[in-house]
């Protein structure tokens, strides 16, 4: 039977009340994190089909120790690591450009947070969490604009729309702004939950929608800009408390505790990727049933150990956090038998299998 479970009831209640009093609360599904701690179970070829492989050209300005997928665009992979923003041709990983901006000058980004990609035209979309402002660059790097921005972050928001997050004070409510792809501001979004300087809770692409991690529960803001709890994650014993700014040596004590995790998306499946104590785990549930498909523990410090198998190659991946899309997974991948370690990380595509998409 299928398993559900209610996020905090006031919490249900006061969104529910602020987007339509009539509305029925609703129930959503709960991942069982807790009670699969330590699981090692099935493997990743039974969640994925293999679509492709990227070897990212190296070159003095390309040379990669982890990289971050922000989003593809026509035949060309744009690519983060740090503030350094690469475009690569999916068909051969050639490097169509690479630019790095750090500077203090009104064309150039302090401290490069998340870049995301613009689906009207494949411009970078950069947000310079130091300088409170958003950098637009054509995908060679020449300079378009600038957006002053009072924000934590940014994410897409759809079809060439973007969220932004408020930068609030501890015990504020935290407030959504959804602006158009010139980035003017169309409409914004006063959510129930209180800002905590020790918790972070950003807003992230998931299923092509922002989503917002609340203790226990995803929520999401809906096409219609309502916000709306979309999963709960059962964490029992594991959830860490909301600790105050006053409060990070206790947090540090403690945080081993705790479960510290980050979402990967995909239609009807979830991936979570946490750490608890020196391990990390991956696990990917199906939301039709909530049943877990894949779980796998290896020591923090350790890629390898999380393997896919394609074409006659083992891979050991790592999954990319905080990437724009809904049924590809790009993982930076290293293969077993590499010998050469001047080699650029692989990048390999993962397809969800059609049962868990559709």
């Amino acid at each position: 039977m299928r398993k559900y479970f209610r996020p905090a009831l006031a919490t249900v209640i006061a969104i529910g009340a602020a987007a339509c009093s009539s509305e029925k609360q609703h129930e959503i599904p709960t991942l069982d994190i807790a009670g699969n701690i330590g699981a090692n179970y099935a493997s990743l070829n039974d969640v994925f089909d293999f679509a492709g492989v990227l070897h990212p050209e190296l070159t003095d300005s390309t040379m990669l120790s982890y990289t971050n997928v922000r989003g593809v665009y026509g035949d060309n992979i744009y690519l983060q690591e740090d503030n350094r923003l690469m475009v690569f041709n999916l068909k051969d990983g050639r490097c169509v450009s690479s630019f790095d901006r750090t500077g203090q000058g009104p064309e150039d980004y302090n401290m490069l947070y998340f870049a995301y990609v613009s689906e009207e035209n494949g411009d970078w979309m950069a947000f310079d969490s130091r300088g409170h402002k958003l950098m637009r660059y054509t995908p060679t790097g020449k300079f378009v604009g600038a957006y002053p921005i009072n924000s934590e972050g940014i994410c897409p928001d759809g079809k060439s729309k973007w969220a932004g997050q408020k930068d609030v004070v501890e015990g504020e409510k935290q407030v959504i702004y959804i602006y158009d792809d010139n980035f003017i501001l169309t409409d914004s979004i006063v959510t129930p939950f209180p800002r905590y300087f020790m918790v972070s809770n950003t807003l992230f692409p998931f299923n092509g929608q922002p989503t917002l991690e609340v203790a226990d529960t995803l929520y999401m803001v809906t096409p219609d800009n309502k916000i709306s709890p979309a999963i709960a994650f059962n964490l029992g014993a594991y959830l860490s408390p909301d600790y105050k700014e006053d409060e990070f040596d206790k947090m540090l004590a403690e945080r081993d505790k705790y479960i510290s995790y980050r979402i990967l998306g995909g239609r009807k499946l979830t991936g979570v990727l946490y750490t608890l104590g020196d391990n990390k785990t991956l696990q990917f549930y199906s939301l039709k049933d909530n049943s877990l498909l894949f779980s796998k523990s290896v020591p923090s410090k350790d890629i390898e150990g999380i393997t896919f198998t394609a074409e006659g190659v083992t891979y050991n991946i790592a999954p990319t956090i905080g990437q724009p899309t809904d049924d590809i997974l790009y993982v930076t991948a290293i293969p077993e038998n590499q010998e050469d370690e001047e080699d650029n990380p692989t990048i390999v595509m993962l397809k969800i299998k059609p049962e868990y998409r559709d």
